[in-house]
């Protein structure tokens, strides 16, 4: 190539990355001035934002806020306190969400806790904050329902009152959660800690030699670091295109699952230590959830459709979804494990959500109905294991 040649290409790539950096650089002054300073420093550790500007901005034009929680705190992060949010329902409702003072969802507490009050908190991501479901409509919110009720026929001499509280945040892990519990339910002084999660921590991929997966991650890191790209239709179009054919074969998955159930039960360990050394009673909670494989899931059970997926990566790759949900199955079979080994008590939400898949919204998500259903089986597990008269003090 002649250096006159490299010298006209040189001159090219100048003007088509100045022409990029000031595009890039109107994009943010202008969504700063809308949203926020912090927008101006998208894609670096600085930016508060766990999704992008755009997202942002469409959510606020849809009505659909609840998806965004930019207070960071530790190793997590959780919604300002006091904040103005919405959602919408199966049935395109949309409705406001109450964020209390804390940054949670829900009614405010008494950071005190008064001595007759039977405090819970309820700790996971989505699931138990609520998506698409109302205030009243979580299982925190029917669990304390529950258990009131109960405790009026009790006549208690320890508790007056229940009170259940909402730390259900958005997409956290169960190391994330962990970090939550110890900068946010410990000071609470809860009675009784809940545990419900399992598919957050099978959600982040591996580098992969397979080109879909590599160009799609590659897009990725692009529409999060470079908020041209994240509004572009023809890069988004491309992304999606390419991300449609992404699937994982069995080599991928043996090498994907290593570990993940290890740092779960590890994150669980460190919560039941610090819930023994306090004298917080400690339940987990198996969690439901599908993959879309079976269309019609009526009368398939959550570990047939695994054992399904489980016959289909041996002889083809499976899709993104199909992939995080037996990850999940395997990460409930070892918290099964090390809950029996280490004498903590399971809910089986599987089992009691089985003939009732059909109130799953999405892959984990439930219908108020499903809330309850799950409410139940924690309530009759408190009910059958936790001392709530006093009689025997």
């Amino acid at each position: 190539m002649s250096k006159k040649l490299l010298k006209r290409c040189g001159k090219l790539f100048l003007i088509l990355f100045a022409i990029f950096f000031t595009l890039e650089l109107l994009i943010r002054i202008a969504l700063s001035i809308r949203i926020g300073p912090d927008v101006l420093l998208y894609g670096t550790r600085f930016c508060k934002r766990q999704v992008t500007p755009f997202e942002r901005w469409d959510y606020n034009r849809t009505k659909r806020t609840v998806e965004t929680h930019e207070n960071i705190v530790k190793k997590y992060s959780k919604y300002y306190p006091n904040q103005k949010r919405m959602d919408v329902n199966k049935k395109g409702e949309f409705f406001s969400v109450t964020i209390n003072s804390k940054g949670f969802r829900g009614k405010d507490y008494d950071l005190e806790k008064p001595d007759n009050i039977l405090r819970i908190a309820c700790l996971g991501g989505s699931s138990t904050f609520g998506y698409t479901d109302k205030d009243d409509e979580t299982y925190p919110n029917y669990l304390e329902k529950i258990l009131k009720e109960e405790l009026h026929g009790l006549k208690s001499k320890k508790f007056n009152s229940v009170e259940v509280i909402n730390l259900g945040i958005p997409h956290l892990d169960s190391e994330q959660i962990y970090s939550l519990f110890i900068n946010e339910a410990i000071s609470m002084k809860p009675d009784i800690v809940t545990f419900y999660e399992g598919v957050n921590d099978t959600v982040k991929p591996l580098s992969n030699k397979n080109r879909n997966v590599v160009l799609a991650d590659y897009l990725e890191w692009m529409s999060s670091n470079f908020l041209i790209f994240r509004k572009s239709l023809g890069f988004n179009f491309m992304r999606y295109f390419i991300q449609r054919d992404v699937k994982y074969s069995k080599a991928y998955f043996i090498e994907y699952i290593k570990g993940r159930s290890a740092i779960f039960i590890k994150n669980l360990d460190l919560i039941k230590k610090e819930c023994d050394g306090r004298g917080i009673k400690f339940y987990v909670i198996t969690q439901q959830s599908k993959s879309f494989f079976v269309a019609d899931m009526k009368g398939v059970s959550y570990e047939r459709e695994a054992e399904l997926l489980r016959d289909k990566i041996n002889k083809e790759p499976v899709r993104p979804k199909e992939l995080c949900f037996l990850a999940s199955s395997v990460l409930m079979s070892d918290l099964r494990k090390w809950a029996e080994d280490n004498n903590v008590i399971v809910v089986d939400g599987i089992k009691a959500l089985d003939d009732r898949r059909d109130c799953l919204t999405s892959w984990v998500h439930l219908t108020p109905e499903g809330n309850n259903i799950l409410a139940a089986a924690i309530a009759k597990s408190i009910l059958a294991t936790y001392d709530l008269t006093g009689k025997t003090d």
